[in-house]
């Protein structure tokens, strides 16, 4: 299979595989065959990205860290740009999925050298690399097919009063930096799906992209854990977030090139769900360091979320990829613990595991209820919501910064009983469409791994926002990557 960024895959006719080869070996699920040789293609192309990542970042770590706040954002989005407007789909979702990936990081560079900053402009980069995705939103809306179009404008709808509102109560920069937040991960999923004629040349890209990241996040949450850069250190300091640890090796919770352990975890999460059902023999490895760095983000929510995706993973896929998933387990439970021999590391993860068994006495579930009960009584007072920029990450920009844990309270707050019972309804429904749609004849893979991520983050939703920001980007992917998919069903599903 040939691919075109700008045309989507090239239809190649069959061939008789060669006398003494299995058909089919070339790909898993009933895939199309994809050869070696064009994925590791695929690999240097992410490793491309990472390179370019990494220039563009460089002056984070000189005298012209100040300059860089705005430099990054700047260059990465006319990056993100160029492959948008010429059409490789396939570049311009991974590209983005990087910059989520290690912006923080740079972040945190920049701030050791030019200074701590609360309100970073810099962490806009990855958001306005999607912001991109707008050019598309006339077509997907307007043309007539696309899945999931009047679900979708509704819940535009629903963001658009968060910001009316956030304007009319004169938080503009506030509420403008939230509406980034909540609407770049669904402009990403309606990408994906007005770009469908791509979606074999995009998930040959996930692919890469997952065998590229998941040795990087999970070897720097590692190293992060044994000994915290300095750079991560001045943050944690700075940011006065204790429920992340002490910047002391072995009393952290690790991030590693992201902004909280849970962003860390969940997207952990995602790439082991990938990477179980992928051919190379690297992935055996990559899935032992995954779990390893998984394990000490302390995200038992994560933990839990891969438990539920691995079983929903085995149920949709194919038997072929039950099977690799069923080996692939196996060695990375088998392997995983060589990471965990460290005699500190073992005791910090099963105190972890111990608490989840002593409910009654864990701190973190209870300052969460608290939380909640104390939320449910300010939505109660103000039904209709108080506008965007009033929790987390954008209210840094106004008078009083909170963060808020938990998906139905952050909504709640924002945009009211109401706009908020519709928004949350309209992302079940698109939820539901998604994994409805038939099993396709190719990607099989790809499918299954989408089907898993998009239920796993939706059950997490009462712990985590994971339909909003970094983590909703997961969310937002597999929903548009599964509506995205070709409606031609696998002949079998073994």
């Amino acid at each position: 299979m040939s691919v075109d960024y700008r045309l989507g895959p090239q239809w190649v006719p069959a061939t008789r595989p060669a006398r003494g080869r299995r058909p089919g070996r070339g790909a898993l699920a009933g895939s199309a065959p994809l050869l070696d040789r064009e994925l590791w293609t695929a690999v240097a192309r992410q490793g491309s990205f990472l390179l370019l990542i990494a220039i563009m970042a460089a002056p984070a770590a000189s005298p012209a860290a100040g300059l860089e706040r705005w430099a990054f954002p700047a260059m990465t989005a006319l990056v993100a740009g160029w492959f948008a407007l010429r059409g490789r789909a396939p570049a311009y979702v991974t590209f983005c999925l990087w910059l989520f990936l290690l912006t923080p990081l740079v972040r945190r560079i920049a701030d050791l050298h030019a200074g701590y900053s609360q309100s970073n402009v810099l962490m806009l980069a990855p958001y306005l690399a999607v912001g991109w995705a707008v050019l598309q939103q006339p077509r997907f809306l307007l043309a007539r097919g696309h899945p999931g179009q009047w679900p979708f404008a509704v819940l535009f709808g629903a963001c658009l009063y968060g910001f009316l509102l956030a304007v009319g109560n004169g938080r503009l920069l506030p509420g403008t930096l939230d509406l980034l937040r909540w609407t770049a991960p669904p402009l990403l999923a309606c990408y994906i799906i007005v770009r469908a004629d791509a979606w074999d040349a995009i998930c040959l890209e996930l692919r890469a992209l997952t065998l590229t990241a998941l040795p990087v996040l999970s070897l720097y949450g590692l190293y992060q854990f044994f000994s915290p850069p300095l750079w991560d250190a001045i943050w944690m300091l700075n940011v006065g977030m204790n429920s992340i640890g002490q910047p002391e090796p072995f009393e952290i919770r690790v991030f590693g090139t992201m902004n909280s352990p849970a962003s860390l975890a969940y997207y952990l999460e995602a790439l082991l769900l990938i990477t179980l059902s992928l051919r190379p023999h690297v992935r055996w490895l990559n899935a032992a360091l995954g779990i390893a760095a998984l394990a000490v983000t302390l995200v038992r929510s994560a933990w839990l979320a891969l438990a539920i995706g691995l079983v929903v993973f085995v149920v949709r896929a194919p038997l072929r990829v039950r099977t690799s998933v069923v080996l692939m387990l196996a060695a990375a439970v088998t392997l995983s613990p060589l990471a965990l021999t460290n005699a500190r590391m073992e005791k910090v993860v099963s105190n972890r595991i111990e608490s989840m068994s002593n409910l009654g006495g864990d701190k973190s579930l209870s300052d969460r209820v608290n939380a909640y009960e104390e939320s449910v009584q300010e939505v109660i007072s103000k039904p209709w919501g108080q506008g965007f920029g009033t929790t987390n990450v954008s209210s840094k920009f106004s008078k009083a910064h909170r963060i808020i844990d938990g998906g139905p309270i952050e909504i709640l707050i924002s945009i009211g009983v109401l706009f908020g019972f519709i928004y949350i309804l309209m992302g079940v429904v698109l939820l539901i469409a998604a994994i409805m749609r038939p099993h396709p004849a190719t990607n099989g893979d790809i499918f299954s791994a989408a089907v898993a991520i998009a239920i796993v983050q939706a059950l997490a939703f009462s712990s985590v926002t994971t339909l909003v920001g970094e983590i909703g980007i997961l969310f937002w992917l597999a929903v548009g990557l599964l509506l995205a998919s070709p409606r031609r069903r696998a002949r079998a599903l073994v």
